[in-house]
């Protein structure tokens, strides 16, 4: 097949035909529509319905595993096989690239004997070897006889991208895949480290596309933020698939990806965990945000507000922390907030842009009693969603 090119220039990148390798993948029956789960058949999710010429972020989230990672790497694979596409397959560290984390990353494609399928019999499996991964066959006694000379996927860590952009040359690296980018810690400043790997492997081209992966709906992930889409994802739900473009004029399609599950699933997760902790939502797939339950308590006549003043502002979002007596002692009541006054303590991990401006948690006497409730547990929240955004922030601060 001819390649062609953006502008008819290669340094732009290939102009690819996404209709065709949605057609070949359909050709090759590699999406099954339905798997048996009990009595019932359920649909199988797969990325052929996502508008790939009208963005550049692709954000796909779940509470559970729905084979979206297999299925991109499937994608992958067509794209290498029309267009001689390399994967791009990012983690966040290197401890996630140990051999005994990624040995099993095409394990589903190899138990399914899709690799004869796609490659047309030349190849029989695909195989790791030094964080690339390759097409290769086997002889009589199960050894490796032959490897393709070129591999098909290049595994990479944001964390120690800095130490290998010498070295990291991927003219054909147009499918980006960065998995479970929604998680408990993150980087300092991972979103322009990520940047930064992403634009060593693009070069100038226009060719590549982002894939952002994750079995975790963290409301108040740092990402959602940095993508420009924090908004719009507080209002979707399962099931919802939205195009957002930044103020800059970057296309960022999301998609929460629907949990539902079977009636055998039902029946059998009622039976483990038919507990009222919301956090099982990831387990069960009942609900859409991994918010988990935090402390309330409800302020008494002999509540006594002794301050207002303190806020948190972070992921454009405003919380207010009234610091008060109560029956239970000192604590501090967090709420939502729609606006600061001229002389609000605002605590961030933004830029400091006033003299009562705080970084992370601050350094006066009062900011230390304050955050000591904190890790007394005394916070106590109007909704379990500033909770959640508190905590973030938290996790935040830490890693910086």
């Amino acid at each position: 097949m001819k390649i062609k090119y953006i502008d008819n220039n290669q340094s732009m990148g290939i102009e690819y035909d996404y209709g065709k390798i949605k057609k070949e993948i359909k050709r090759l029956k590699l999406y099954p529509k339905k798997t048996k789960e009990g009595d019932d058949e359920v649909d199988v999710w797969n990325p052929l319905h996502v508008p790939f010429d009208n963005a550049k972020w692709f954000v796909f989230m779940s509470l559970r595993s729905k084979g979206k990672t297999t299925n991109f790497l499937i994608f992958g694979l067509i794209m290498n096989k029309l267009y001689g596409t390399v994967t791009q397959y990012f983690v966040q560290n290197d401890r996630l690239l140990a051999p005994k984390m990624t040995k099993g990353l095409y394990r589903i494609v190899n138990e399914c004997g899709y690799i004869p399928i796609i490659t047309e019999g030349r190849w029989q499996s695909i195989v790791l070897k030094a964080r690339r991964w390759y097409y290769c066959n086997y002889d009589e006694n199960g050894k490796i006889s032959e490897m393709s000379k070129d591999y098909v996927c290049i595994m990479s860590a944001v964390a120690t991208a800095e130490d290998n952009k010498s070295v990291l040359n991927e003219p054909k690296g147009d499918l980006i895949i960065y998995d479970e980018f929604i998680r408990q810690n993150y980087l300092p400043n991972e979103f322009v480290t990520l940047s930064d790997l992403i634009s060593t492997v693009r070069r100038i081209r226009q060719s590549p596309i982002i894939i952002m992966l994750s079995n975790t709906v963290n409301l108040y992930s740092p990402y959602f933020n940095e993508l420009e889409i924090a908004d719009e994802v507080q209002h979707m739900e399962a099931g919802d698939k939205q195009i957002i473009t930044s103020s800059g004029g970057t296309n960022v399609y999301c998609e929460i990806i629907d949990p539902k599950q079977s009636r055998a699933r039902i029946k059998s997760d009622r039976m483990f965990f038919g507990f009222k902790n919301p956090m099982l939502g990831a387990i069960t797939g009942t609900t859409t945000w991994a918010v988990k339950n935090y402390p309330h308590i409800e302020k008494s006549d002999k509540t006594k507000v002794l301050s207002r003043n303190h806020y948190i502002k972070y992921s454009n979002k405003l919380v207010n922390l009234e610091l008060a007596t109560t029956d239970v002692g000192l604590c501090v009541f967090v709420h939502w907030a729609t606006r600061t006054y001229d002389d609000s303590i605002i605590y961030t991990t933004g830029e400091i842009r006033r003299p009562l401006d705080r970084y992370k948690i601050g350094y006066t006497r009062l900011d230390s009693q304050i955050w000591r409730l904190y890790q007394q547990n005394k916070f106590y929240y109007a909704t379990n969603d500033v909770g959640s955004f508190v905590e973030s922030y938290i996790n935040d601060v830490r890693q910086r």
